[in-house]
């Protein structure tokens, strides 16, 4: 019996590490299921519903093209496109570019507006990779918002995201400029007020969005723009009001023409983009020494949740994958180490049934 105490041990130990193994085999399995079912838990915080959007106003003026005495017109469409990629822009509206030979940068398509509204024109430019128009006709209008003379163009359309399928409606505007400074009757807005209350009517989608040179001063507010042009305006979110306009008053504190407005989202970081005034910018003409109109481009940047709350979120996320993480890591390890185990000790098992067998 002495002689056989060592093999028992043996025997033994050997049973204790085929125990311990198949603990290490339920562990990983379990740590596996738990990280599997984790991951679902990260789609509602990365995936809010509807997405950030980058946006773009920005009226060079058509002396830029016609005059173009500091080759504004190469610089203007160089910058244009550097602002569309590099600020990876969703929607935008470019007025009085003058040049027809022009070409966007992929990924980006226009939409004109009328040809009739005098010398006047604009584009709004969207995303084609991200966005597409609705395709029924009622979910596209176009007009003029001055009828005599025809004048000061609007666009009107309804987009949808390729990915989500989520809508939202884009006004891309030139406005004509106000009766006078103290004037805010609105009256220049009629028009475009009941082009934007017939499109209401024909869909159910009331997110919208106001990109516009809207010639308002600083002492009108985004609520009141968007309440006058037919939006709901439970929530506004717009741009700061920045002197985006012109060189040809050299940017007076309260012309604050261009302008980002929304009706939802919960913050709207605002820039604005050629500032100080670049010289190739500064366009006047060689016979009348006049200064050309030219403005300031304002980007905003549309959030669904205000910075503060999307850090925080982004914090979470963070520390959800870093659990995931480490669980994957710990029922890899458990399961690498039980198989290295099993490798060792192909025997255990068995052992372990002789070793009961001799308890007996």
């Amino acid at each position: 019996q002495v002689a056989s105490s060592p093999g028992r041990r043996s025997v033994r130990k050997r049973a204790v590490r085929a125990r311990t193994r198949s603990t290490a085999m339920r562990d990983a399995s379990l740590a596996l299921r738990l990280a599997w079912a984790a991951l679902p838990a990260l789609r509602p915080l990365v995936a809010h519903g509807f997405p950030d959007l980058n946006m773009l106003q920005w009226n060079p003026h058509w002396q830029c093209f016609a005059w173009n005495t500091n080759n504004c017109t190469a610089e203007s469409e160089a910058h244009l496109t550097s602002f569309l990629e590099d600020l990876d822009v969703d929607f935008a509206d470019v007025i009085e570019l003058g040049d027809p030979n022009y070409t966007l940068p992929d990924n980006f398509t226009q939409i004109g507006s009328l040809k009739t509204c005098g010398r006047d024109f604009l584009s709004l430019v969207y995303n084609h990779i991200r966005w597409e128009p609705v395709s029924e006709p009622a979910m596209l209008s176009k007009g003029c918002m001055q009828l005599v003379p025809p004048d000061r163009p609007f666009v009107i359309q309804e987009f949808s995201d390729t990915n989500t399928a989520e809508r939202v409606i884009v006004i891309a505007a030139h406005f004509p400029h106000p009766m006078g400074f103290k004037d805010v009757s609105f009256r220049e807005t009629l028009v475009l007020r009941d082009a934007v209350t017939s499109f209401l009517n024909q869909t159910s989608t009331r997110r919208v969005i106001l990109i516009a040179d809207t010639n308002e001063f600083a002492t009108t507010s985004n609520a009141n723009i968007m309440w006058h042009i037919g939006v709901p305006t439970k929530t506004v979110v717009g741009t700061r009001l920045l002197p985006s306009c012109c060189f040809d008053n050299d940017f007076y504190s309260l012309t604050t023409f261009d302008r980002i407005i929304a009706n939802f989202g919960e913050e709207m970081e605002t820039r604005m983009l050629l500032d100080p005034l670049p010289e190739w910018a500064k366009d006047i003409d060689n016979e009348t020494k006049r200064k050309a109109a030219f403005h300031k481009a304002i980007f905003g940047r549309l959030l669904m949740h205000s910075s503060g709350r999307a850090e925080a979120a982004r914090a979470r996320i963070r520390w959800i994958i870093v659990g995931v993480l480490a669980l994957v890591a710990a029922g890899g390890a458990a399961l690498l180490s039980a198989t290295l185990a099993g490798r060792r000790h192909p025997q255990s098992e068995r052992l372990k049934e002789v070793s009961d067998t001799d308890s007996d």
